[in-house]
C-alpha cells in the first residue's frame, strides 16, 4: 500500500463516496501506459471476492492501517488492466448502465483472467451468456487458444472438448537442439477447409499461460494432445500399412476382389495385376513420412491435419484395373475418414478427468452457461465437422 501522485481530478468515481483508491496499471492497448485511479467502496470488494477480502481486510500489506484516514487509502494494481477491472467494479458497485452490451474475444479473455484471479467470474452471471457468443465457431488459431479458457472458465464443457479436438488434430511435435526443450506449434489450416494460413504465425503452446487447466495442456503435460494425435496416426498409417502387406506378398493370397467375385478366368488372371497396381499407387502417392511412422512407429513433425490430408486426398489418385472397380480404396477411406473424425470426442473424453467436470460444473452454477450441446445452434455436430 502506497499513496500515488496521481492528481486528485483524474479519480474515477465508480462510488463517490467510496473509502479506497485503486491505482490500476494502464491496458497496453491504451493510448497511454499511465495507471488510472478509480474510487470504490472496500465492502462492496470483500462481499464479492475472497481475495479482495483478504487483501484489503486480512494481514496483507494493502489492508488498511488504522492511523491512515480513509481517503488517503490507495492499493496500487499494476498487475492488472483498467477495462476488466472496470467492468467487474461497476457490475458489483451496481452501475449497470455501464455494462457493455457485448464484447469482443480479446475482452472476454481478459476479462475472465481477472476474474479467475480474483474469483469474482460468478459476478458476470447476467452477461455471460450473451457474451460467449464469440467463443463459438470457426476461429483463427489465436483465438481458438482463447476459446479454450473462455470455455473452462465459463464452465462450457462442450466447447472446451471441442477445443482441445482442434487444438490435438492441428498440434506439430518440433525437436530442438540438445540443449533447448522440444516444444510443440499449433497453427490451424484456413478457415472453413481453405488453405492452410500461410499468413498465420505458428504458436508455441508452451508459452501459453492461460489454457485451462495444467492437466489439459502445460509445459508437463502436453502429452495429452500428442496422445490424441498418436492415436489418429496410427489408425491412418494402420490402415495403409493393411493396405501395403495384404498386396505385397501374392503368392499367400490376394486383396483383389474382383477376383474373387467372378470366376472368370480372365479376371483370376490379373489379381496379381491388380494388387501389383494398387501397390504400386500407394508406393507412388503415399507420403514418405507416413511410411516412416509405419517402420518406426512415430511422424516426428507433421500434425494429424496434414497427414491425414495428405492420405486421404492421394488416395483418390490411385487408380484400378478396368472391370476392378470394386478393388478401389476410395470407399474404404472414405470411411475411415468418417470413423475418426466420429472418434475423437471420445478419444478426447478419456483425457478429461473427474476433477475436470467437477470444476466446469461448478463454474456453470456460476455463470448460469449452458452446455454447447443444448445450445441450439452453437455446437457443430459431430457428423458434420471436418478438419481437412
Amino acid at each position: 500500500m502506497e499513496n500515488s501522485a496521481l492528481p486528485h481530478g483524474n479519480v474515477i468515481n465508480i462510488d463517490p463516496e467510496g473509502d479506497l483508491l485503486l491505482d490500476v496499471g494502464g491496458d497496453e492497448d491504451s493510448e497511454s501506459s499511465q495507471p488510472q485511479r478509480l474510487r470504490v467502496c472496500s465492502s462492496t470488494l470483500r462481499r464479492h471476492s475472497p481475495v479482495w477480502k483478504q487483501m484489503l481486510f486480512g494481514s496483507w500489506k494493502e489492508s488498511k492501517p488504522a492511523n491512515v484516514e480513509s481517503e488517503k487509502w490507495t492499493v496500487k494494481l499494476p498487475g492488472d488492466s483498467v477495462k476488466p477491472l472496470q467492468i467487474v467494479l461497476n457490475i458489483i458497485h451496481g452501475r449497470f448502465n455501464q455494462i457493455p452490451h457485448s464484447l469482443d474475444l480479446d475482452e472476454l479473455y481478459n476479462l475472465l483472467i481477472f476474474t479467475n484471479k480474483y474469483d469474482v467470474t460468478g459476478t458476470l452471471r447476467p452477461w455471460c451468456v450473451q457474451w460467449a457468443v464469440v467463443a463459438h465457431g470457426d476461429l483463427s488459431s489465436e483465438d481458438t487458444l482463447k476459446s479454450l479458457f473462455v470455455s473452462w472458465e465459463l464452465g462450457d464443457e462442450d466447447l472446451f472438448a471441442l477445443r482441445i479436438e482442434e487444438i490435438s488434430v492441428n498440434t506439430s511435435p518440433q525437436d530442438s537442439f540438445p540443449s533447448i526443450q522440444a516444444v510443440n506449434l499449433f497453427r490451424k489450416p484456413g478457415l472453413a477447409g481453405g488453405s492452410e494460413a500461410e499468413d498465420e504465425e505458428w504458436i508455441v503452446l508452451e508459452h501459453q499461460d492461460y489454457l485451462g487447466p495444467h492437466g489439459i495442456i502445460g509445459t508437463f503435460s502436453i502429452n495429452v494432445l500428442l496422445s490424441i494425435r498418436k492415436k489418429v496416426l496410427f489408425t491412418i498409417a494402420m490402415a495403409v500399412d493393411d493396405d501395403l502387406v495384404s498386396r505385397r506378398y501374392p503368392p499367400y493370397g490376394t486383396a483383389c476382389s474382383a477376383s474373387q467375385v467372378h470366376n472368370s478366368g480372365r479376371l483370376k488372371g490379373t489379381a496379381t495385376l491388380c494388387d501389383a497396381a494398387i501397390y504400386g499407387g500407394l508406393m507412388i502417392h503415399m507420403d514418405q513420412r507416413l511410411l516412416t511412422l509405419m517402420n518406426r512407429g512415430i511422424i516426428k513433425t507433421d500434425s494429424v491435419v496434414q497427414v491425414a490430408a495428405s492420405v486421404f486426398s492421394n488416395i483418390k489418385l490411385i487408380e484400378v484395373l478396368p472391370n476392378h472397380t470394386q478393388c478401389s480404396l476410395h470407399r474404404k477411406y472414405e470411411a475411415l475418414d468418417q470413423e475418426i473424425h466420429e472418434k475423437l470426442p471420445g478419444l478426447v473424453a478419456k483425457h478429461i478427468t473427474p476433477g475436470h467436470k467437477s470444476y466446469m460444473e461448478n463454474q456453470r452454477n456460476k455463470t448460469g452457461i449452458e452446455l454447447s450441446s443444448q445450445a441450439e445452434g452453437k455446437r457443430i455436430p459431430t457428423s458434420t465437422r471436418r478438419y481437412w
